[in-house]
């Protein structure tokens, strides 16, 4: 199930890479998340909804379940932006949304580059970006920095593989845009990455926007919608891990009954943004926590082109 979004726009140009926010460049750092943080706790600062930390190279960025994320110098998105929030009952209890609308802000703006190359471009729940269903091209990390009865501030970190060699890819089922076939990104990174960044700020802030003004539920603002019809997990065979029960990657015949009992078939994205999943005694079991894998591996990456 693939639709159009109503949130889909025209790719940026480079005489339009103006956004509504403050962007911060900074060269080599850990992690773009500790940048942000440390500005949005420093009390010297009042920083701005929307203000982004982008950074040339990041060394030690966090990925979900205690993974790192780092980039190749000037090849490689790797931003964190602030959102903040004033906190009303319904959006409290739809921060997850607020991730999800990053991940789909970055799936729309892949598209708009790969789609036109032939590839499907969706998001693997919770927050990861993947080209043709299984080659992972971005990934989402928020951690909530402030929530209390008056404000709600997040920072998002977002990494986006733009231009790598084969030899470079961190894991097997890693790509990059250069990679799927983008000959910009494989010969221009720089201006691609501040292209992306611009696209991606402008699509997550009219997503935020929407589900703002409805208070939290993401069936009236579009997310929903757009979520199940963009997420590569539902209607695959699963397999549900635990941060303590890292696995192997993608196993294609599990034996241990823990494993089987965590098995089962994506079936929906529920109302909060959790994942419903059929396992093969009949029940169904939401997933709001841990990773899910496909159980069947998925296919190679396609060869470079030219």
């Amino acid at each position: 199930m693939h639709g159009t979004s109503n949130f889909e726009s025209p790719p940026v140009t480079t005489s339009d890479l103006d956004v509504a926010a403050l962007v911060i460049s900074v060269d080599s750092v850990p992690s773009t998340n500790d940048v942000a943080r440390s500005l949005l706790t420093n009390p010297a600062f009042d920083i701005p909804h929307l203000t982004t930390v982008i950074a040339r190279a990041q060394t030690n960025g966090r990925g979900r379940l205690g993974r790192t994320w780092a980039t190749l110098p000037d090849r490689s998105l790797a931003s964190s932006t602030i959102v903040r929030l004033d906190t009303t009952p319904g959006m409290r209890d739809s921060l997850a949304w607020v991730i999800v609308a990053q991940a789909l802000a970055t799936r729309s703006v892949l598209a708009q580059r790969l789609v036109p190359l032939g590839h499907r471009v969706e998001v693997k729940w919770p927050n990861d970006v993947v080209v043709d269903g299984s080659r992972k091209i971005a990934g989402i990390l928020a951690e909530v920095v402030t929530l209390d009865d008056e404000d709600t501030d997040v920072v998002i970190g977002t990494g986006v593989n733009v231009s790598m060699r084969r030899t470079e890819r961190p894991t097997p089922q890693a790509t990059a845009l250069s990679l799927e076939g983008d000959r910009k990104a494989r010969t221009a990174p720089a201006p691609v990455i501040q292209q992306v960044l611009a696209s991606q700020l402008r699509a997550f802030d009219a997503r935020l926007d929407a589900l703002v003004r409805a208070d939290g539920n993401a069936a009236r603002a579009g997310l929903l919608q757009e979520f199940r019809a963009h997420c590569a997990t539902l209607g695959q065979p699963v397999v549900v891990r635990d941060a303590w029960d890292p696995g192997p990657i993608h196993p294609t015949a599990p034996t241990d009954p823990a494993v089987l009992a965590r098995t089962g078939l994506a079936v929906a994205i529920n109302d909060d943004a959790s994942l419903a999943v059929e396992t093969p005694d009949g029940r169904t079991h939401t997933v709001r926590t841990g990773d899910v894998e496909l159980l069947v591996p998925p296919l190679p990456a396609p060869p470079p082109p030219g």
